[in-house]
């Protein structure tokens, strides 16, 4: 497997996958414990929590990530439709704190994306109805989010037009309104 650093944000990867195909369509192997091993970071990632996310067009989900004491990896791939998918370093001691790198990724060419614990994400459905399936190191609980507004201007991030919020991201604080030890 091939690990790719994700520029600008230290500790998050990427991993082309490759789709074995035949005459019946194709099979990913997405995650394979055995393959992860000479990556130091991910290679006790152990998942305990795997969601499926269905977003209509323009839905933008995040900026999240839990609070520092309760890190949380992620894994997540699109498996069908495209996404931007936008990492945020969240890690006050990082030397890519504050960092940004947008990725897109698309269902017909599978591509892994590893986010560390503190690094904030979200992402955006582009062009039609998309679906990602995220795996987790702790299971959710609502207590531990720490959410970002996405359209906090200090960001700057540039999502695509027309945008869908949900209630509970428009509302989110700016990344400023937190004290960095709460980070």
């Amino acid at each position: 497997m091939n690990f790719v650093p994700v520029p600008k944000i230290d500790g998050a990867f990427t991993l082309q996958l490759t789709p074995h195909e035949d005459a019946r369509g194709f099979l990913v192997e997405l995650w394979n414990k055995a393959s992860v091993q000479g990556v130091e970071e991910w290679a006790n990632f152990s998942p305990v929590q795997i969601n499926f996310v269905v977003s209509k067009s323009g839905s933008v989900r995040g900026i999240h990530r839990t609070k520092k004491n309760s890190p949380q990896r992620k894994v997540l791939t699109c498996i069908a439709g495209r996404v931007l998918d936008v990492l945020v370093d969240l890690r006050p001691d990082s030397s890519t704190f504050r960092n940004i790198t947008r990725i897109e990724l698309d269902g017909a060419n599978p591509t892994l994306i590893l986010i560390p614990a503190g690094v904030g994400h979200g992402m955006q459905s582009l062009g039609g109805d998309s679906s990602v399936l995220y795996c987790f190191d702790r299971s959710y609980n609502p207590a531990d989010e720490l959410g970002i507004n996405p359209l906090d201007e200090t960001l700057g991030i540039e999502w695509e037009e027309p945008l869908v919020l949900s209630d509970k991201d428009a509302d989110a604080p700016n990344l400023n309104s937190y004290p960095l030890a709460e980070l």
